[in-house]
């Protein structure tokens, strides 16, 4: 009796990571093992990409500084986050070990 409950666990835990990989966009989560720290970064560019019907993404390039080395990193925003204009700051945590890899904490609201 308990072999035939192991396929059915297995495919509802199948079905639930599918589920989230599906609602995280098809983007792997990014896991920080190392230290990180955080920095102040900004907008330089922003371009709206066409969604379903009327919606749209945005793709915005950032610049932060880690130490004395200016690193640039392109990412796709959501539905969920309003607008962001070339300018508004952010809040980035990165890896010490490798700054190319991070995260944007926080976007702040244009001024």
């Amino acid at each position: 009796m308990q072999l035939m409950k192991a396929p059915g666990v297995f495919g509802l835990f199948f079905i639930l990571l599918i589920c989230f990989i599906i609602w995280n966009e098809f983007k792997i989560p990014t896991f920080f093992w190392e230290k990180t720290e955080t920095t102040k970064g900004f907008v330089v560019a922003n371009k709206p990409l066409p969604f379903i019907g009327r919606n749209y993404r945005q793709m915005i390039c950032y610049h932060y500084l880690v130490g004395v080395t200016v690193y640039t990193h392109n990412t796709k925003l959501g539905g969920r986050e309003k607008i962001r204009f070339v300018g508004t700051k952010i809040d980035v945590r990165f890896d010490t070990e490798n700054p190319e890899k991070n995260k944007i904490e926080t976007l702040y609201k244009q001024a």
